[in-house]
C-alpha cells in the first residue's frame, strides 16, 4: 500500500493497531489481520469481533439451531411433538453430532458441508422452522435477543414487527410534526427517501 493514505495510516498506527467489527466483520477482520507486514507497516496488537459471522449459513445457523432450542427450551416453549420432529430432522440432515465429529482442534481439514451446500437443502432448513414456530408461540420473539418479551421495541417510522406498534403511533408522528391526528389527508411515512413531510 502506497500513497498519502498509507503514510497517514502509518503515522496513526506507530504503536498499536486494533481491528474491530461486528457481524460480517467476522469474515473480513481475520483476512485483514492476516496482512503481509511488508506491504503495510502496522503494529497489529489485537482484534475484537462482536456477534461474528465466521462461517457458511449452514454451519453457523442450521447445524446448531436444534441444540440451541434444547438449551433454551424454557424460552422457546415448544411441545414434545414438535421437539421430536426437530430432532428427527436434525439427525436425518446430519446436524446432530456435527460439532462433535468435525469441529475439533486441531482441525482435520475443511468442514464438510451437509448436503454439499453452504445453505440448507430441501427439508433441512430447521432454523426457518424454529423461527416460524417461535413467532407462533411468542409474536414478540426476537432472534437477536431471545429473552425479550412484550412490549415490542418500536419507533415512529418503522418497527421490527409493524402490527405490534402502539395504536397511537400514527397520531404521535402527526402531533410531532404539526398535523392534526384526525386529518382526512392520508400520509405515507418513509424512513428514507425523497418523500416530503
Amino acid at each position: 500500500m502506497e500513497g498519502p493514505d498509507a503514510r497517514l495510516l502509518k503515522v496513526h498506527c506507530r504503536t498499536t493497531f486494533y481491528l474491530t467489527g461486528e457481524s460480517y466483520a467476522g469474515t473480513y477482520v481475520p483476512y485483514i489481520a492476516d496482512y503481509n507486514p511488508n506491504l503495510l507497516d502496522l503494529n497489529l496488537t489485537g482484534i475484537w469481533i462482536s456477534d461474528p459471522s465466521v462461517s457458511w449459513d449452514i454451519v453457523q445457523t442450521e447445524i446448531p439451531a436444534v441444540n440451541f432450542v434444547h438449551k433454551y427450551l424454557n424460552v422457546f416453549s415448544f411441545n414434545q411433538t414438535f421437539m421430536a420432529e426437530l430432532d428427527e430432522t436434525a439427525t436425518r440432515c446430519g446436524y446432530t453430532d456435527y460439532f462433535d465429529k468435525y469441529v475439533t482442534y486441531p482441525p482435520t481439514g475443511p468442514l464438510p458441508l451437509p448436503g454439499g451446500s453452504t445453505y440448507a437443502i430441501d427439508g433441512c432448513n430447521v432454523w426457518e422452522t424454529i423461527f416460524g414456530a417461535a413467532l407462533l408461540v411468542d409474536p414478540a420473539f426476537n432472534i437477536s435477543r431471545i429473552f425479550d418479551t412484550y412490549p415490542v421495541l418500536w419507533d415512529v417510522l418503522g418497527c421490527r414487527i409493524p402490527e405490534y406498534s402502539p395504536a397511537t403511533a400514527f397520531q404521535i408522528v402527526q402531533y410531532l410534526i404539526g398535523f392534526r391526528a384526525d386529518s382526512s389527508v392520508p400520509q405515507v411515512w418513509h424512513e428514507q427517501g425523497k418523500a416530503s413531510l
